[in-house]
């Protein structure tokens, strides 16, 4: 029980810690590519506003992609 509370809690930290990375560069007008719910295949996903949110199979994870656009 002790190992699950500390994947959840673990889980949580590393979900605001990529929150994090996707406000700040969606502030500063960097181009977020995707923000998912884990990583690998996905099951769900959509697209708005330029970025794709999307649930993979193994949700454990996150992850924030962004990329920098060029030109002014």
């Amino acid at each position: 029980m002790r190992f699950v509370i500390a994947v959840i809690i673990f889980s949580v930290v590393i979900l605001i810690h990529e929150l994090g990375h996707f406000l700040l560069a969606k502030k500063n007008h960097i181009e977020v590519v995707e923000f998912s719910l884990g990583m690998g295949p996905r099951i769900i996903s959509t697209v708005k506003g330029g970025t794709r949110y999307s649930e993979t199979a193994s949700s454990w994870r996150f992850l924030c992609h962004g990329r920098r656009r060029c030109g002014r």
